[in-house]
C-alpha cells in the first residue's frame, strides 16, 4: 500500500493538475477533431491496408476526443480523469506521430511533425512524465510498425510519400499554429498563478497579523497582572490567548487547504451527516459568544452524504469567513436542511448583480470573493456536488449546497 500511494503522489505531481489545466484538455480534443475529421473522411475510400492502418488510429483519437468532451461537458464526471487525459495525450500525440515516421523511414516531414508532437506534449506535462510518455508510445509505436509492416509485406515508404503530400503539410501547419497558441496560454496561465500566489499569501498575512496584534496587547497586560494575586485575570488572559492563537492557525489552515489541489486523494472519505459536519465546523471556527449568537442552526432536518469531511468543513469555515468579512457585523445567519439541500443564509449586505456570477472564479479574487468561493466549488465538484448561490444586493446571500450521489436520510 505505501508503494502504491508513492507512485499515486508522484503521478499527480508530475502530470497536470486538472482542475486549472482542464480548459487545454478541451482545446486538445477540439484540436484533434480539427485534424482527424476531414483527413479520414478524405481516406476513407481507399482500400490500402496500411493507409486503412491510419484512419484507424484516426478513428480511436476522435472516439476518445468525443469521450472526453462527453464525460466532462454533459456528464460532468471527474473519476478516473486523470488517466483518461493520459491515454488522450499518449495516443493521440506522440504515439501517432512515432507510427507514421517508422512507416515513411524517418522521413523529413514526419519529423516536423515528431518534433511539434513534442511540443506540445511538453505544454501538457512535466519533464519526468515528458520523458517517460514519449518513450512509452515510442516503444507502443515501433511494435505497431513491426506488426503492421509484417503483414503489409512491402515498402511502406512508397505509401507513406503518397499519403504524404495532402496530409503532412496540413497537418503540421495546424500543429505549428497549435503549438505556438498552447505555450501562450500557458504562459499566460502560470502568470496568473503567480497572481494567485501572492493573493495568498496577502490573505495569510491579512488574516494573521490583527489577531497577532491582539496577542501582543494581551501578552503585555498579563505581563503586568503576574505580580497581582488575581489568579482569576490570569487565567482568563490566558484562555483568551489560546483562542487567539487557536484561530491564526485555523486561519492560515484555511487559506492552505483553499490552495491545494482538490483532486487529491482525502483518506476520510466516508458518510457523513451533514448537520454534524456543520456542528463540528462551527465548534472548530474561533467565533466570539456575539458571533456565535448571530448564527443560528436548525437540526430538525439531515442527510448523509459521501466525501471528506475535511473538504466539506472548510466549505463550512470559508462561507462563516465571508459572512464575517462582507455581510455585516449585525447580520444573521441561517442554516438549514430542505429536500437534501442544506442552505446557507444571511440577512446581510448582498452581492451585486453583477458580481454574482463571478464569485466562485479564481481571477475574481482580487475581489470580495475569489480564492474561498473558487474552492468551495471545486471542492463540492470533486465530492460530486455543486455549490450555488443566490442573492439580492442589501437584503440576503444564500448559499446551497446539493449532493447529486450518495444522499440518505438514514
Amino acid at each position: 500500500m505505501g508503494i502504491l500511494k508513492k507512485i499515486r503522489s508522484s503521478f499527480d505531481g508530475i502530470s497536470l493538475r486538472i482542475e486549472e489545466n482542464e480548459k487545454l484538455y478541451f482545446i486538445l480534443c477540439i484540436l484533434i477533431l480539427f485534424i482527424n475529421v476531414p483527413l479520414t473522411i478524405l481516406e476513407l475510400e481507399g482500400d490500402n491496408f496500411l493507409v486503412n492502418s491510419i484512419i484507424v488510429i484516426d478513428l480511436i483519437a476522435i472516439v476518445l476526443s468525443v469521450f472526453y468532451l462527453v464525460y466532462r461537458l454533459i456528464l460532468k464526471r471527474i473519476k478516473y480523469l486523470k488517466a483518461l487525459q493520459i491515454i488522450i495525450l499518449l495516443f493521440c500525440i506522440p504515439f501517432f506521430s512515432w507510427y507514421t515516421l517508422f512507416l515513411s523511414n524517418f522521413g523529413d516531414q514526419w519529423i516536423i511533425r515528431l518534433i511539434l508532437s513534442f511540443g506540445i506534449l511538453y505544454v501538457y506535462l512535466s519533464n519526468i512524465f515528458f520523458i517517460a510518455l514519449s518513450a512509452v508510445a515510442g516503444i507502443l509505436a515501433y511494435l505497431a510498425y513491426l506488426f503492421v509492416s509484417n503483414i503489409y509485406g512491402v515498402n511502406t515508404e512508397s505509401v507513406m510519400l503518397e499519403y504524404i503530400e495532402h496530409y503532412t503539410i496540413f497537418n503540421n501547419g495546424v500543429f505549428s499554429i497549435s503549438l505556438v497558441l498552447l505555450a501562450a496560454y500557458k504562459i499566460t496561465y502560470t502568470s496568473n498563478q503567480i497572481e494567485i500566489s501572492k493573493a495568498f499569501a496577502n490573505a495569510i498575512a491579512h488574516e494573521v497579523f490583527s489577531p497577532i496584534s491582539i496577542v501582543k496587547v494581551k501578552s503585555e497586560l498579563l505581563l503586568e497582572k503576574i505580580t497581582s494575586d488575581d489568579k482569576s485575570d490570569l487565567e482568563d488572559g490566558v484562555k483568551e490567548l489560546i483562542k487567539l492563537t487557536n484561530y491564526c492557525m485555523r486561519s492560515v489552515e484555511i487559506i492552505l487547504t483553499a490552495s491545494k489541489n482538490v483532486d487529491t486523494e482525502y483518506s476520510d472519505v466516508k458518510k457523513y451527516s451533514v448537520v454534524k459536519c456543520v456542528e463540528i465546523a462551527l465548534e472548530e471556527f474561533y467565533l466570539s459568544e456575539e458571533q456565535r449568537l448571530r448564527i443560528h442552526v436548525d437540526k430538525s432536518n439531515d442527510f448523509k452524504f459521501k466525501g471528506s469531511r475535511h473538504l466539506f468543513k472548510h466549505i463550512v469555515f470559508n462561507l462563516i469567513k465571508n459572512t464575517l468579512s462582507h455581510a455585516g457585523n449585525n447580520a444573521k445567519v441561517y442554516i438549514w436542511v430542505e429536500k437534501d439541500k442544506l442552505h446557507y443564509k444571511d440577512d446581510g449586505e448582498g452581492i451585486k448583480e453583477d458580481e454574482l456570477p463571478k464569485i466562485f472564479n479564481t481571477d475574481f479574487s482580487k475581489g470580495r470573493f475569489g480564492i474561498g468561493l473558487h474552492f468551495c466549488k471545486k471542492a463540492m465538484e470533486r465530492m460530486d456536488g455543486k455549490i450555488e448561490c443566490v442573492s439580492k444586493f442589501g437584503i440576503y446571500t444564500e448559499f446551497i449546497i446539493s449532493f447529486s450521489k450518495y444522499t440518505d436520510n438514514k
